[in-house]
């Protein structure tokens, strides 16, 4: 069984139904279940990635996880995942712990990839640049026929779809 955390999200979501799609046991774990609707063969538990106390649950049973990266919790969240067995971890990143200056993001996600480096668990990093989904706040404006500026003009990005951040 395959647990997503950060299920509820942009990449999360799409985690859940491909894993779904590919014939997978999902687990997800989430602070608030009734909040939120899940596909029926997922597996719902409630914890919170901040809490560690409330990891035990979620992660009995799993050798492979999908973590969504908060800040303040990764490494309570590891070491229950050691001591239930988990084998191999899958985590969202950011492609700004590439760069030069990686600023307060990619420092921040930095130092979470390196508690999992620390582990000793396997590990995967996915460190996609901006979401397309992100584009759709200039909407308004477009519908509006304005001009949309961004405050870049000269950068240079790969927006990706969270679909394909999830594949």
């Amino acid at each position: 069984m395959i647990l997503v955390t950060g299920a509820t999200g942009n990449v999360g979501s799409h985690v859940v139904r491909q894993l779904l799609d590919e014939g997978e046991k999902v687990r997800v774990m989430t602070r608030n279940p009734s909040g939120h609707a899940f596909p029926d063969q997922v597996q719902v538990v409630t914890g919170d990635l901040t809490q560690p106390e409330t990891l035990s649950e979620a992660l009995s049973g799993i050798e492979r996880a999908f973590l969504f990266p908060v800040f303040q919790g990764v490494d309570g969240f590891l070491d229950v995942a050691k001591r239930a067995g988990l084998r191999h971890v899958v985590m969202l990143s950011s492609v700004s712990v590439t760069w030069p200056e990686p600023g307060w993001v990619g420092e921040m996600h930095v130092r979470l990839e390196r508690s999992v480096e620390a582990s000793g668990l396997a590990w995967t990093f996915v460190r996609p640049d901006g979401f397309t989904t992100n584009d759709l706040v200039w909407a308004p404006q477009i519908i509006e026929g304005d001009v949309v500026r961004g405050r870049y003009g000269e950068a240079a990005t790969a927006p990706i779809d969270p679909r394909d951040i999830a594949a």
